[in-house]
């Protein structure tokens, strides 16, 4: 538990919201609300991913692992965005945030990349894709909240419709499901089963996220067939330990049985 004294660096409103920012140790987290928790990072090495849901969203990188043009729908502190540039430095990477201040605080405050690979847009997650037909994006990331949960123009199927159209063949996309209510997490899972092929779940250990992975070129039995080696190695390169996020993803997605005659290939 990190018991390094708490400094809040920055208070203000959004839409009647209190939003802080606040120092512990070497983290700086974004809280709206008083108490809900956007995103944190290490001011020390602000790409590695410090909560556990946004590694469990890199899971999709073991079946994409060279992304080149990647859409990032939710911004909050830019963690995920440092990762994602850090580690390709080439890709295109645009990052679709509505909120202005969420923006602002993002770059006064996280450091937030913006180069000529890095756009950020404060846009409409839906606005944009429909303002921008001719873009194409082979790994997109799905992290759109605000205080109330799961940003309802984002998290519905008329959204899922227009993002297909924007996604190559063999695309990839990272869907953060959270919220209090099961009902709407059953609901909105069955909305992305709905119009991919293949919908993989990895509820995050000891969190309410679920992290679901969907596409139409990815098959559940790719992991299945993911060898040792390969998340040994990603592992070591993303510096992020995929063993036990790979052991949800399997415990949730496929039989015992299934998982036993894992071993055996």
């Amino acid at each position: 538990m990190n018991k390094a004294k708490r400094t809040v660096v920055y208070r203000g409103h959004w839409n009647s919201v209190l939003v802080e920012i606040i120092d512990q140790g070497k983290t700086r987290t974004l809280y709206f609300g008083g108490n809900v928790l956007q995103s944190s990072i290490d001011l020390s090495a602000p790409h590695r991913l410090y909560l556990s849901y946004t590694r469990y969203m890199m899971s999709g990188l073991l079946f994409k692992p060279a992304p080149q043009n990647i859409l990032m729908v939710g911004l909050g502190a830019g963690s995920m965005v440092h990762f994602l540039h850090h580690h390709y430095p080439d890709s295109r990477i645009d990052v679709v945030e509505h909120a202005e201040l969420v923006i602002e605080l993002a770059r006064g405050y996280f450091s937030l990349p913006e180069n000529s690979q890095v756009t950020i847009h404060c846009a409409d997650g839906y606005d944009f894709i429909r303002a921008h037909p001719n873009k194409t994006y082979d790994l997109v990331i799905i992290d759109a909240f605000d205080h109330r949960g799961m940003a309802a123009n984002i998290y519905n199927q008329s959204y899922l419709r227009q993002l297909k159209k924007v996604l190559v063949d063999t695309g990839l996309v990272s869907f953060n499901l959270w919220s209090g209510n099961q009902d709407k997490m059953i609901e909105i899972r069955a909305l992305v089963e709905n119009d991919f092929n293949c919908l993989l779940e990895f509820p995050v250990y000891n969190r309410g996220n679920v992290i679901c992975l969907a596409s139409d070129s990815l098959t559940r039995p790719h992991l299945l067939r993911l060898r040792n080696a390969v998340i040994s190695s990603a592992s070591k390169r993303f510096s992020i330990d995929f063993k036990p996020i790979i052991n949800q993803g399997l415990k949730h997605n496929f039989s015992v049985y299934q998982r036993l005659g894992r071993l055996f290939h």
